[in-house]
């Protein structure tokens, strides 16, 4: 008798452990609130991200799979990847602490950041997130409509999801300043201010590289063709190590004058000017002394430059760029 009434009491607290986790899991789980994921990201063809302070990103998919921002600017594809990451894998990790509620919600409603996904079929859902638990394993979401927060994480992922969804526009931005194909070059001229006879401009036209300086060295006949071909090769992935456009200084520098003038001209139609400057020697300046130990006024390493019709004004690397700035004799040179 007595295991009998043992096993009765066995049974009756599985069952009421059964329904405590299963079914308080299903009830607390709704699962239109808790679909925070979209499996075919590839249909995804725009993401709108909303700040607290009101700062919009309007991002958009062009029709040959580029993404832009506010209409005006290219897309870092690393950035979108990772956004677009987030929207396929996150997962909801719990519900939020009841006791904890009231200060999520009221961060939520504080400082929320709303991400609005659309699709060709219009808007597919819309995200507030806000804030991240201290272990920093999870970042709090919720749908908009709803008053339920959850806990939210990308498996096996550490780090905090909605940072993957900024507002500031530089943050977003291609750092690409060069990103052309050779075939895709109809004409790219360098002209040194300081040197002019080491300017030039080449040209590709029929099948035939056409090199020549602007400065009244006319068109050579001895050009060495193979080194042209190679140099109009170097023009692809050519980035800017960062955007300075809030900078004190920036009239101050451009006032001096350039250094340098680029011009790239492709067969498209597009144009981009670059309009190169010298840096100052500063704190990141890693060489201070020349060859023969006399102190140095620029950096070698790095430059200022004004891009977008001197919307932008950026920093570019020498290390990047010291295979474009060569000079007109080079060309007619065994090694370039």
């Amino acid at each position: 008798m007595k295991i009998l009434l043992r096993l009765l009491v066995l049974l009756a607290l599985s069952a009421a452990v059964y329904f405590f986790v299963f079914n308080r899991s299903s009830s607390t789980f709704d699962k239109d609130k808790t679909q925070f994921s979209i499996e075919n990201v590839e249909s995804i063809n725009r993401i709108s991200i909303t700040d607290h302070l009101g700062r919009n990103a309007d991002l958009k998919k062009t029709e040959d799979g580029r993404w832009t921002i506010n209409g005006r600017y290219f897309v870092r594809k690393d950035a979108i990847d990772f956004a677009l990451e987030a929207i396929e894998k996150t997962r909801v990790y719990s519900t939020v602490p009841k006791n904890a509620y009231d200060n999520i919600m009221k961060m939520m409603t504080n400082e929320p950041r709303k991400v609005e996904i659309y699709t060709n079929d219009g808007l597919e859902k819309t995200i507030i997130m806000s804030g991240n638990t201290q272990n920093k394993q999870g970042t709090y979401m919720m749908l908009e409509g709803s008053d339920e927060p959850y806990i939210t994480h990308i498996p096996s992922f550490m780090g905090f999801l909605h940072r993957r969804f900024f507002t500031k526009v530089d943050e977003w931005r291609t750092r690409e300043v060069f990103d052309v194909k050779s075939n895709e070059i109809k004409k790219f001229s360098i002209e040194y201010f300081h040197k002019p006879q080491s300017s030039f401009s080449i040209e590709q036209s029929g099948g035939e590289i056409k090199i020549s300086n602007p400065n009244g060295l006319g068109e050579k006949t001895n050009v060495n063709k193979i080194k042209a071909a190679q140099y109009l090769t170097n023009f692809v992935n050519l980035n800017l190590e960062n955007f300075e456009n809030l900078v004190s200084f920036k009239d101050s520098v451009i006032a001096i004058g350039p250094m340098t003038k680029m011009l790239m001209e492709e067969k498209s139609g597009k144009t981009t000017e670059v309009l190169v400057y010298p840096m100052g020697i500063n704190e990141r300046t890693k060489s201070l002394y020349d060859k023969d130990g006399t102190p140095l006024k620029f950096d070698m390493d790095r430059y200022y430059a004004s891009m977008n019709e001197g919307r932008d004004f950026v920093i570019i690397q020498s290390f990047v760029f010291d295979k474009i700035f060569v000079e007109y004799d080079e060309f007619f040179k065994d090694d370039l």
